[in-house]
């Protein structure tokens, strides 16, 4: 087994980070020199391969940042600051084993992301020890607990996404239209009603006849038929062919019928084409199929907003925005999805969105979310709160006369 102990260089300083017993699970490192706190580094599955637990997640603080929150005071800070930062780390392999980083936002207690300095060393200690649990001999242990840790809310959001997405697919089928056969061309239906018009002949002894190859003899009655022209021109052939009927004499075609639009389904009602460029996207959810989601529009029964997010709201509401917000169950708490916004002029629009996990004494941010706003045509990520806050103190929603 390597040493319980590690030393990591980074801009502020080495910092000691001390590996504790394992636990079934993971591992916690008690920092020291220019940090203070702690690390917890557990097991989790390959960003790119959901089903597969093969990666180490390293996450500031003492506990699991994805199950529970740390308290503010337990956050790790530097040694000369008493700023706590929450965040994570995860280290995976590649196709070619080399090691590959991803990091989830790191943010303050107070939802503030920190500086450029303090960002790196936070990167690099989480980093540090989660390269340092990767090389234990006891990794498989921890990868196959976290396995079974995990495993069961894994299979609980893969059934509800199946079911979801099934009934979905059972609402829009009535209403997607059949699409009419591509028009043919003009010359394939020139080539059609040729083919119509003069059918192949029948096989026979004329069929095999071999053709003259030149019709210059005057004796021969068919130059006679043809006419001068062409004993003038000797060496052209003569080819005998049907009339070919004239455009006036084609049979007409007929109209193509557009095809009968399906009865709408009782109960929804389907969005136009502005309507989906407003709401952001494409369908229409009934409440019978959130319901069955869990997915409610209000705080289930023992939870409530967060507390910057109920100053926002207030604030928000105050100023004449609209807010919303959705609960869906996850991992033994709720993913909270929070929107804040309001029309602008031509056309714009203000539009924050907040993900959030909550769940008994957690309620933590899980990304940064994406935003609108009108001074940008696309998505970018969504600020801080604080942020968000001046923009609504400085655009509040003109009043109707």
């Amino acid at each position: 087994m390597t040493s319980p102990s590690l030393t990591i260089d980074t801009p502020a300083g080495p910092v000691r980070a001390t590996a504790g017993p394992r636990e079934a699970d993971a591992v916690v490192f008690e920092l020291g020199g220019a940090m203070r706190g702690s690390v917890h580094v557990t097991g989790t599955t390959d960003p790119h391969r959901w089903d597969q637990f093969t990666a180490v997640r390293a996450c500031l603080g003492p506990a699991n940042a994805f199950k529970t929150t740390a308290p503010d005071e337990d956050l790790p800070r530097l040694a000369s600051s008493r700023t706590g930062y929450r965040g994570s780390l995860t280290l995976y392999r590649d196709n070619t084993d080399r090691p590959e980083v991803s990091v989830h936002p790191i943010l303050s207690a107070a939802d503030h992301p920190p500086s450029e300095k303090t960002e790196a060393v936070l990167t690099a200690v989480l980093r540090g020890c989660a390269e340092h649990v990767e090389q234990r001999t006891d990794l498989p242990a921890i990868l196959e607990a976290s396995r079974q840790r995990d495993t069961p809310g894994l299979l609980r959001f893969l059934t509800w996404s199946a079911s979801y997405h099934q009934a979905e697919a059972v609402r829009l089928e009535p209403r997607s239209p059949c699409r009419p056969p591509r028009t043919a061309s003009r010359r394939g239906r020139m080539a059609d009603r040729r083919t119509v018009a003069r059918p192949l002949p029948a096989p026979g002894p004329a069929a095999h006849a071999r053709r003259p190859r030149r019709l210059t003899d005057p004796r021969d009655p068919r130059v006679a038929v043809v006419g001068p022209p062409l004993r003038q021109r000797g060496r052209r052939r003569a080819r005998a062919r049907p009339q070919r009927p004239g455009r006036s004499q084609l049979p007409a075609r007929p109209a193509a019928q557009a095809p009968a639009r399906p009865p709408p389904v009782p109960g929804r009602r389907p969005l136009t084409a502005r309507g989906r460029r407003r709401s952001g996207g494409g369908f229409t959810f009934t409440l019978k199929t959130l319901l069955e989601a869990g997915i409610t529009g209000t705080a289930p029964e023992g939870y409530a907003l967060p507390k910057p997010v109920a100053v926002l709201f207030a604030l928000a509401e105050a100023h004449g925005w609209k807010t919303q917000q959705a609960w869906a169950p996850l991992d033994g708490g709720f993913l909270l999805n929070l929107r804040v916004g309001r029309p602008a002029d031509g056309g714009r629009k203000w539009q924050y969105d907040l993900p959030y996990f909550v769940a008994s004494g957690v309620a933590r941010r899980t990304r940064s979310g994406l935003c609108v706003t009108p001074d940008r045509r696309g998505q970018h990520d969504t600020p801080s709160i604080k942020a968000i806050t001046a923009v609504i103190r400085a655009n509040p929603a003109p009043t109707e006369s």
